[in-house]
């Protein structure tokens, strides 16, 4: 049987793998497509680290959104 804490872990980490899949998928197309037009690999390697860092930050704030939201107020047994 399945713990429902391993379940909850598990989850967490496909999430992970995901977002980090997203950052690496972008960070390597924000380095192709400088390099191929300009042939500068050192700038692209900081155009494309910072595009890693970007996504990173925009995923954070969005799972930080997501764990604010507000919880309905709780109901009067009356």
């Amino acid at each position: 049987m399945i713990d429902h804490g391993m379940i909850g872990t598990l989850r967490l980490f496909i999430d992970v793998s995901y977002a980090v899949t997203l950052m690496a998928f972008l960070g390597i197309a924000a380095w192709f497509v400088p390099a191929t037009i300009t042939s500068d690999t050192q700038r692209s390697l900081q155009v494309a680290i910072g595009i890693f860092a970007l996504t990173g930050a925009l995923l954070t704030i969005r799972l930080w959104r997501m764990t604010r939201r507000f919880a309905p107020p709780p109901v009067d047994p009356a």
